[in-house]
């Protein structure tokens, strides 16, 4: 799996736990909208070529991560655009979840 496919399907699992709970405590609510602009682009995407785990994950995200990882990888493979797109999404969410975590002191220095 290319590591772009495991960082958005990671968030898109912390996401889908709970829509965003816990996450928005962890990121922040600015990466926490990117987080779930995130999810609507890809479960758009995905159900169009695989509408049973566009359908299902969020509601299992355990139990469809393996599909969903594969559907992802498989649509940035072949679509450029939609890999440029995600990529800039996940840019964005790491930022603001910096920035978040720097503006509330929960960062860690060795």
């Amino acid at each position: 799996m290319d590591p772009l496919t495991a960082s958005i399907v990671m968030v898109l699992g912390k996401y889908a736990l709970d829509k965003g709970v816990e996450l928005g405590k962890e990121v922040g609510p600015k990466a926490l909208d990117t987080a779930k602009e995130m999810f609507q682009v890809v479960l758009d995407r995905v159900k169009k070529v695989d509408s049973r785990t566009a359908e299902k994950y969020p509601a299992n995200p355990e139990g469809y991560q393996v599909p969903m990882a594969d559907a992802v990888e498989e649509a940035t493979e072949a679509d450029a655009e939609f890999k440029a797109q995600l990529q800039a999404l996940l840019e964005k969410y790491e930022e603001l979840a910096q920035a978040h975590a720097v503006a509330t002191g929960r960062t860690y220095q060795a």
